[in-house]
């Protein structure tokens, strides 16, 4: 995915209005159900030309991610034709960070949907707009804004340059498989050598060990933000850490990472060329297994 931001200076402005009968309020409770509608059928990670294609689903509430953090905001778009559906959605988590050489407060700015039905409207570009205007406020006074868009989304990435927001940076996703460490971990002479792991007892600890290692990097949190939201999340499972005895350390720190959301597959299918090459080692194994 690539990473956007832009400061509300020097963001472009757009007066024009909404289709009539659409409108733009603060998230409800009671607009649960309409939002996670919306995510349902929006495709968050496909592969193989749109064979295998899985969005997000969501396991609590919601809000239940945004209201992590110490200040949100969530703006839905509704239809005065379709009483009670939400035909739009956008979210904006708000935090203190480091980011340019100083502590700012910032803004993530995720779960941008729009109804299939109600897309080209100017729906997303709304509100976008709406959320910039009113953290750029009291009680907000966001400075920065960022947020990540899948690579490949190119309707995404024209609505954000829009917007007047830049590419910052690129990523990718790396998966490891944690039940086989035999094949990924040092030398048993070098394991050994970092003596035992032990679990950090003291959150505040954890904390401080996560701001040292990150301290000063664009987006690193402060120690006492750390320590009451991530660090203090009922998702914290714990921090590890192993020394060498000379100075050195390593430390890992772990989140129920599928508390609130996880992936859903909507379409599944594999290439034929996996098929072909499948298929045969399939049959063998059927047949060494029938064999007395």
């Amino acid at each position: 995915s690539d990473l956007f931001c832009a400061p509300f200076a020097r963001m472009a402005r757009d007066d024009a209005a909404l289709d009539v009968g659409l409108r733009i309020r603060e998230y409800e409770a009671r607009d649960d159900a309409g939002c996670k509608r919306l995510e349902d059928v929006a495709s968050q990670f496909q592969a193989f030309r749109g064979l295998v294609k899985s969005a997000i689903t969501h396991y609590s509430t919601f809000d239940a991610k945004a209201a992590q953090f110490p200040q949100r905001l969530l703006l839905v778009c509704t239809d005065d034709e379709l009483p009670g559906a939400v035909v739009g959605v956008i979210a904006v988590a708000i935090k203190r960070a480091w980011l340019h050489g100083a502590m700012r407060k910032v803004a993530y700015v995720f779960d941008l949907r729009v109804d299939e039905s109600h897309q080209r409207r100017g729906i997303g570009l709304h509100l976008s707009r709406e959320a910039e205007r009113r953290i750029a406020l009291a009680p907000y006074d966001v400075e920065y804004a960022y947020l990540s868009v899948n690579a490949d989304n190119a309707r995404a990435k024209a609505l954000y340059s829009k917007l007047g927001w830049g590419a910052c940076s690129s990523r990718a996703l790396s998966f490891e498989i944690l039940s086989a460490p035999a094949s990924l971990g040092a030398r048993p002479d070098a394991r050994a050598a970092l003596g035992a792991v032990e679990r950090v007892a003291d959150v505040a600890d954890a904390a401080r060990l996560t701001a040292e290692a990150y301290a000063c990097r664009d987006l690193s949190l402060p120690p006492d933000e750390l320590a009451r939201g991530l660090f203090g999340s009922a998702q914290f499972l714990g921090t590890f850490r192993a020394a060498d005895g000379a100075g050195s350390y390593a430390a890992l720190s772990l989140w129920h990472g599928s508390a609130f959301t996880g992936f859903r597959p909507i379409r599944l299918g594999l290439p034929w060329a996996w098929w072909a090459r499948a298929w045969p080692l399939a049959a063998a194994a059927s047949a060494a297994g029938a064999i007395p």
